[in-house]
């Protein structure tokens, strides 16, 4: 009987061994999200560097259902992405999970914004409850309707970990959480990010390790980080100064 390496794992027994027992239309559901992302790569140079199916399903979504074990089972519960891009993983997380989220993706950059619009919309009921944001973290997080209302906040591939905090935290509820995917240097960039923590009101409750799929994903790492007090409001700075100089 030939086997298929194991490096060379499909999306379906991906979500096998996260312990995701996707239906037909939800497997349905990705492929035509796995599409839209081709389809928009072919002419836009920005929404991701990913570029074949095989690589969508490993680093985009399979990464992004590795939080899924991170977010509560029972209930249904306010999730934002800041700096969503293609959605990962914010989509990707309703799409496995529809009837335990409400997502907010937020991206600055607009035409990524739209890219997410055309796909929430063609994706129908199943992406009900979804909504698109375009704006930069630093001015939405000073909106009383999103500031401290979500259970969930996540940020991937965005920016080391304590600017991760500054922008993103601040959208938590106290009682929620950060759930920041990272790599092999995670303890590193726990380290660095202890200021920002101390200064925006949270602190790490966990560091989930991925032993679930394939050798190439060894490295991952979630950093699930609670918010055990309200955010000061000089917290996020203005429009770049995080990233410029971070806390």
């Amino acid at each position: 009987v030939d086997c298929q390496p194991e490096d060379s794992m499909t999306f379906r027994d991906g979500t096998t061994a996260l312990g995701l027992m996707l239906n037909r239309r939800q497997h349905d559901a990705f492929a035509r999200y796995r599409d839209a992302i081709l389809d928009w790569t072919a002419t836009q140079s920005n929404l991701t560097a990913v570029r074949s199916a095989e690589e969508i399903d490993r680093w985009l979504f399979l990464e992004s259902l590795t939080l899924v074990r991170s977010i509560a089972r029972e209930g249904r519960s306010r999730l934002l992405d800041v700096g969503t891009g293609a959605g990962i993983p914010g989509l990707a997380l309703k799409l496995a999970v529809p009837d335990r989220l409400d997502v907010t993706l937020l991206e600055a950059t607009g035409k990524k914004a739209q890219f997410l619009q055309s796909i929430v919309e063609a994706l129908g009921d199943q992406a009900q409850g979804v909504q698109v944001v375009n704006a930069r973290a630093e001015s939405l997080a000073q909106d009383p309707r999103h500031r401290g209302t979500y259970d969930y906040v996540t940020a991937r591939a965005l920016a080391p970990l304590s600017v991760i905090v500054e922008l993103a935290l601040p959208f938590a509820r106290v009682g929620g959480f950060l759930l920041a995917p990272k790599g092999r240097d995670v303890e590193d960039e726990v380290r660095k990010a202890q200021r920002a923590l101390a200064e925006v009101g949270g602190r790490i409750h966990s560091i989930v390790k991925e032993d679930r799929l394939p050798s190439t994903h060894q490295g991952l790492h979630t950093v699930v980080i609670e918010k055990i007090s309200d955010t000061p409001a000089r917290y996020p700075r203005r429009t770049g100064i995080p990233a410029k100089r971070p806390l």
